[in-house]
């Protein structure tokens, strides 16, 4: 009897030293998140369909992953560790609902792979906690998406030439101040306060063209006010002024106004009536304000 219980004992303690507890491979996992971190910050770019295949990873390893992980046989929780990692890193670059939700589920898969080296009570409900929060993901909308993907932004450095050169031509070819009518004012601002959050993460190639029709309506704005006296022509100034300082700032220029209040100033335009118009209308036609040489 003796030399059964011996044997069994034996079998036991082996069977225990196979397996590994979160104490023993803690080190190797805080080196995975310093290479993570870096792989990250050197991305250029990060877009949704990176972050689906860091998903169908994620989601992968979870269904794989079990309770209970032996000395040769990591290879799953690392590889889903890793993935979490990586995942919290980039969604740690935003600040909104999409990259809180991104840094739930990774922080929740990493618990998920402590608890299956440490055979903690919970594993199961973590695991089902973790493909809710993934179903949810899944059915994000498009801007939902945008929120947090990372893209190669154009500097204002590399395009303040040529929007000087666009800028003499905005102005060229603007309407006279004395022709111009309420309507065409109109249009402009609703231009603007209908697109700028085309640029709300930067400008990116593709919103070029959006952020050259922004600057234009902006800029014709500011050069009818200008100098304007009254209460609608400064208040339509501040308004263009501060939707340049926007536009310059999505290419990465910093807003060193302290008057800037641009997105409150664009909601309160949504509001303008006919009758602000009309006062602008009315003191461009002054002779006293009207540039003789357009």
């Amino acid at each position: 009897m003796k030399k059964i219980m011996a044997i069994l004992l034996a079998i036991l303690l082996c069977a225990c030293s196979n397996s590994l507890k979160w104490e023993d491979v803690q080190e190797k996992y805080a080196e995975m998140e310093a290479t993570a971190e870096n792989l990250v910050e050197q991305a250029e770019e990060f877009t949704r369909k990176d972050y689906q295949s860091l998903l169908d990873e994620i989601e992968e390893g979870v269904d794989a992953l079990q309770a209970g992980i032996a000395k040769d046989d990591t290879a799953t929780a690392d590889a889903l560790y890793e993935t979490a990692v990586k995942l919290e890193k980039i969604s740690t670059l935003f600040s909104n609902d999409s990259s809180s939700q991104l840094e739930l589920l990774a922080e929740s898969v990493k618990e998920l792979v402590v608890l299956a080296y440490n055979k903690t009570d919970g594993f199961e409900d973590l695991r089902n906690g973790i493909k809710e929060k993934l179903n949810a993901i899944g059915n994000w909308s498009d801007d939902m998406w945008a929120s947090v993907e990372k893209r190669k932004l154009i500097r204002w450095e590399d395009v303040m030439e040529s929007y000087d050169e666009f800028a003499k031509e905005v102005v060229a070819n603007m309407t006279k101040k004395k022709e111009v009518t309420e309507e065409q004012l109109v249009t402009l601002k609703n231009y603007i306060v209908d697109h700028y959050e085309e640029l709300r993460y930067g400008v990116t190639e593709d919103k070029q063209e959006a952020a050259q029709e922004l600057y234009s309506a902006a800029l014709q704005l500011q050069e009818y006010t200008n100098k304007m006296k009254g209460d609608a022509g400064p208040k339509v100034n501040a308004f263009a002024t501060h939707a340049i300082e926007y536009i310059m700032n999505a290419y990465g220029v910093p807003i060193e106004d302290e008057t800037y209040d641009f997105l409150n100033e664009a909601e309160s335009a949504r509001k303008w009536t006919l009758s602000l118009w009309n006062e602008v209308v009315a003191r461009l036609q002054r002779e006293d304000l009207y540039d003789h040489s357009r």
